[in-house]
């Protein structure tokens, strides 16, 4: 069942929003069945949208629902100028957390977790920002009884789109409560490889050549991409083969293995291939697979989600090899950006040395309810400031110095030695 329901009788929208003297209006979708029923128009939107977040398609989105959709409950809200045209979506959920008394519901993304989606955002075509913004802002002030506090988790903390919304809910009186979330480091693709390669160190380079000496040593070396929704899913089988392989006999696991998130993957995989949004590759010597990488387009933009390596290479640099691999790949088929998504792993900061901060917006009116969670946050977040003073004073006293604290911004220095 889908519940209609206007932010204000008629949203009036100004020249600047393209909608001439018509008004939009807002429809909030709670029902699986009209989920399914906006798939065609998603996906227009996401397109005329230039979207460049794989993590906003309609494919991604509803492969999630699909998994997890049983612990939330659907919002999203979903905009149209007066001729009936979609024109935003703000794809949110709603989640239970807690025990009465002291039980709370949590309005978020869609995708809020587990499946590591970062720079999560909302759907607006060009020139509606404005209007979708007031008109999802009446929206949610209106179903109050459905929320305590707003957490749009993992947020695109550059997003215009993002912004405004925010800045609308908070003259609509809201607090907000800001916290940094995911570190994702990225490369600003050139337009050839070879300016890429030179704008890596020179010790990065010489590794590269060496690897590709060794593995050429090994016998034929073969780079494929695999994008056919026939072959993607054995692709996958073996990528996943070659990820637990690299963990078996390690301390501690991967989340990538996972069953339940190992579901959500092929539920993706084939919508995905058909969308032309996925890719494995596969680094080969003599005929066999000795590394792969898992990632997503959108746009001109790439994103690594995951890769598995065989042991027995380990020495040889495949992993090095095969993300060089799919660099030039990607500079040689337009891409402008390659996103190593969340986590400041260490092998990032030998190919890039600029990382943008996601981050976790809550936002909270002033019932009762509400101002005990933000009060409660806020207790949290000082305990973990102080927590994290001492952790550093009792390090700096074991090392005679003081540890220098790196905090990274969007286009932030990452702190590579050369």
């Amino acid at each position: 069942m889908i519940e209609a329901l206007q932010a204000e009788p008629r949203i009036a929208v100004d020249d600047s929003d393209r909608a001439g003297d018509g008004s939009a209006t807002a429809d909030l979708i709670r029902s699986p069945r009209e989920f399914a029923g906006l798939a065609e128009e998603w996906r227009e939107l996401f397109a005329s949208s230039g979207c460049d977040n794989v993590f906003l398609s309609y494919e991604w989105m509803s492969a999630w629902w699909e998994q997890w959709g049983g612990a939330v409950s659907l919002f999203i809200v979903a905009i149209r100028e007066p001729a009936g045209r979609l024109v935003a979506i703000a794809p949110f959920c709603v989640r239970a957390s807690g025990r009465f008394p002291f039980s709370r519901r949590i309005l978020g993304f869609l995708s809020f977790s587990k499946a590591c989606c970062d720079h999560l955002d909302i759907l607006v075509d060009p020139g509606f920002e404005a209007a979708a913004a007031r008109s999802i802002a009446g929206v949610l002030m209106a179903s109050r009884r459905d929320w305590t506090y707003f957490e749009f988790a993992d947020a695109d903390a550059d997003s215009p789109r993002l912004i405004e919304l925010r800045r609308v809910l908070k003259l609509s009186g809201l607090t907000e409560l800001a916290a940094p979330a995911s570190l994702c480091p990225f490369i600003q693709l050139p337009g050839s490889n070879l300016e890429f390669l030179a704008s890596l160190s020179r010790s990065m380079r010489g590794n590269l050549r060496g690897y590709a000496r060794r593995l050429e040593g090994s016998g034929p070396v073969e780079m494929r991409c695999v994008t056919a929704a026939e072959a993607i899913e054995d692709a996958f089988t073996d990528l996943v083969r070659l990820h637990g392989l690299r963990f078996k006999g390690l301390s501690h696991s991967s989340s990538f293995l996972d069953a339940d998130l190992q579901a959500l993957h092929k539920r993706i995989l084939v919508p995905m291939a058909r969308a032309g949004r996925v890719r494995i590759y596969q680094l080969r010597v003599n005929g066999c697979t000795v590394a792969a990488l898992y990632g997503f387009t959108a746009g001109r933009r790439f994103f690594h989600y995951q890769a598995g390596m065989d042991p027995a290479w380990l020495r040889d640099g495949v992993g090095a090899a095969c993300i060089a691999g799919v660099i030039e790949h990607c500079i040689s088929t337009g891409a402008v950006e390659y996103d190593f998504l969340r986590g400041n792993e260490e092998y990032k900061t030998y190919w890039t040395r600029t990382a943008r901060q996601d981050c976790t917006y809550r936002l909270f009116d002033g019932r009762l309810a509400s101002r005990m969670e933000l009060a409660h946050l806020r207790l949290m977040d000082a305990a973990r400031v102080i927590k994290r003073r001492i952790e550093s004073l009792r390090g700096s006293t074991r090392s005679g110095t003081e540890q220098p604290v790196l905090h990274l911004r969007e286009h932030a220095n990452v702190g590579m030695p050369n």
